[in-house]
């Protein structure tokens, strides 16, 4: 029954892993569409092309190259109704986004297992209305 069990979660477990979209960001790569299915070997440069691409998505996973991107002017991309996003510093060396313009950055709105790990935001922030029915304003996010 154990060894049942144990296969049972193991190909849970790769059925999860095989749906999940994999984009790769680097600063010196290619800004061709293309480049959002291209995997490892064929890197995006332009974070707001791929982070646009995924923000309706769940089960993603991003993995940005250090380097300093730029999230295009006025851009504000919401992430709503989305679960299991990874957004992931790969390799050695810092990774900055600079929001650039009033509105720009990202909000996660009604989403879940959000993570993002070793990269720095800088003047990020986007308003949205707020969830909480307590403090009905505007909230600044990432």
């Amino acid at each position: 029954m154990k060894s049942f069990l144990l296969i049972s979660l193991l190909a849970a477990s790769i059925t999860v892993l095989q749906s999940a979209t994999v984009v790769y960001v680097s600063e010196n790569a290619s800004n061709d569409p293309s480049c959002l299915d291209g995997g490892e070997s064929q890197p995006c440069s332009n974070l707001t092309l791929v982070l646009d691409y995924i923000r309706s998505q769940s089960n993603t996973e991003v993995y940005i190259k250090p380097g300093h991107y730029v999230l295009s002017s006025n851009v504000r991309l919401t992430f709503e109704k989305v679960e299991n996003v990874l957004l992931k510093g790969d390799g050695e060396g810092a990774i900055h986004i600079t929001c650039k313009g009033y509105m720009s950055g990202l909000s996660f709105i009604n989403s879940s297992n959000i993570s993002i790990v070793g990269i720095s935001f800088v003047g990020c922030g986007t308003e949205h209305d707020s969830t909480s029915l307590i403090f009905p304003t505007h909230v600044a996010l990432i």
